[in-house]
């Protein structure tokens, strides 16, 4: 009798011991994910940031060439951005509102900007 019961106690303990290890290694996998997650959008908030900039001088030059495949091409990568702002959003609204009945190419990008506008208006309504 007192065998069963000490062998009940060992695998009691072993229990234990795995649960420990299981939750152990649970926190320190779930703690590696938010790290390079976390990581992986700094780098990519520093990225958006760099080519704000770069985007926004490219699209300016398009409209400028009239280059309406280029003015798309930007336009998409500006509204993309995590920097965008209303104000910004608001000036290539109206630059390709300007241009849109002369160039099909950019009803899509017309599109992506009704839709971001959209979802901006309706979080700022909360």
């Amino acid at each position: 009798m007192t065998q069963s019961h000490g062998v009940n106690r060992k695998v009691l303990k072993f229990t234990q011991m795995n649960t420990i290890v299981i939750l152990g290694l649970t926190f320190l996998i779930g703690s590696l994910i938010a790290a390079f997650g976390h990581y992986y959008f700094y780098q990519r908030k520093k990225k958006h940031a760099k080519s704000l900039v770069l985007d926004l001088k490219n699209f300016n030059l398009a409209v400028k060439n009239e280059d309406f495949i280029r003015m798309d091409k930007y336009g998409k990568s500006l509204l993309w951005n995590v920097h965008l702002d209303m104000e910004l959003l608001d000036k290539i609204s109206e630059i390709v509102d300007a241009n849109i009945t002369e160039h099909s190419i950019l009803k899509d990008l017309k599109l992506l900007i009704y839709n971001k506008q959209s979802n901006w208006n309706s979080h700022s309504r909360f």
